[in-house]
């Protein structure tokens, strides 16, 4: 459990009563706290947002560029 902790004229850290939300000083946290991953993506979740990225660069990109080059041979035939 994470801990509002203030350091004295020695040098030395206390641990004070004040919320975590409120602290204006250090905050100690537990070695499992610090090991503990803050974001933890699902696999699913990175393949989902890569088919998205990589279909819409190909809707955006890749369509309107083949319809372009239909339209740049029929003009270059008339």
């Amino acid at each position: 459990m994470a801990t509002c902790v203030q350091i004295n004229e020695s040098g030395y850290l206390f641990a004070i009563d004040t919320p975590l939300q409120e602290c204006s000083a250090l905050v100690i946290q537990t070695a499992a706290e610090y090991k503990h991953p803050t974001i933890d993506i699902p696999a699913a979740d990175i393949v989902t947002a890569f088919s998205w990225s990589f279909g819409l660069v190909i809707v955006v990109g890749y369509l309107p560029g083949y319809a372009i080059g239909i339209a740049k041979k029929l003009i270059n035939k008339a």
